[in-house]
Order: C-alpha cells, then structure tokens, then sequence
C-alpha cells in the first residue's frame, strides 16, 4: 500500500470562549514564509472579527520565526466575504492580472467584476 509523505507543514490555530470553540484557522510553513489556508468561525462572533485576528495571530507566529513572507489566502472579485484581507498590510500586497501575467500593486487593482468562466478559461489554459 503505497501512503504519500505528507509534503505541508500545517498548523492549526484555535480560540476559545470558556470552553466553547470558536475559532479556528489552518496555514502552512515553508522554510521563509506562511501561508494562511482556511478560517472559520462561530456566527455569533463576527463583529469580533475572528479572522482578521487569526491573520494577525499567523504574522506573530511568522515574526518569531524571522520568515521573509506571509500570504494572507486568496480575495476573489465577487466573493467579498474575502475582502477583508485586503485590509491587512495593504500597502505590500499584489494582485496577478491574468491579460498581461504581471503583479500590481492591490491599490491599482479595480473591481471590474471579471467573469469566473474568464478566470477559468485563462488558469486552465496557462502553461
């Protein structure tokens, strides 16, 4: 039986209340840098802005370590649940423009609303 070696470093961090789970995120570590994967958080708790924190608690973690790099995860047009991110050191974040394969600075960057079946057209076809 063949078993794959596990090829990410993930770590988990949660928070509680009392004894009540209520959030939680997922990022992984490379030997300079992090990468935030997945958060989640109990409804109830949302104007505490539980991700935003969780951010802030990797790029701790990120700082004590001397890594060069942290990624916050993907904001996606469209899908403003994401946006959030966008606030977090905006001032060093880039944005991938698929016409032209350059980085931009997230300020250049304007909501124009690309279509997804745009964006998978473009991802499917890169080479």
């Amino acid at each position: 039986m063949y078993i794959p070696a596990n090829i990410y470093n993930t770590y988990e961090i949660n928070i509680y209340d009392q004894d009540q789970l209520i959030a939680c995120s997922y990022f992984d570590i490379g030997f300079k840098s992090a990468e935030g994967i997945a958060a989640y958080y109990h409804p109830a708790y949302k104007p505490h802005s539980l991700g935003r924190y969780l951010i802030y608690l990797q790029i701790e973690i990120c700082k004590k370590n001397d890594f060069q790099y942290y990624y916050p995860g993907y904001f996606v047009p469209g899908f403003s649940h994401l946006d959030y991110k966008l606030d977090i050191g905006s001032h060093c974040l880039e944005y991938f423009l698929i016409d032209d394969a350059l980085w931009y600075p997230i300020e250049c960057y304007e909501d124009v609303g690309i279509p997804i079946e745009y964006q998978d057209y473009f991802i499917d076809n890169l080479d």
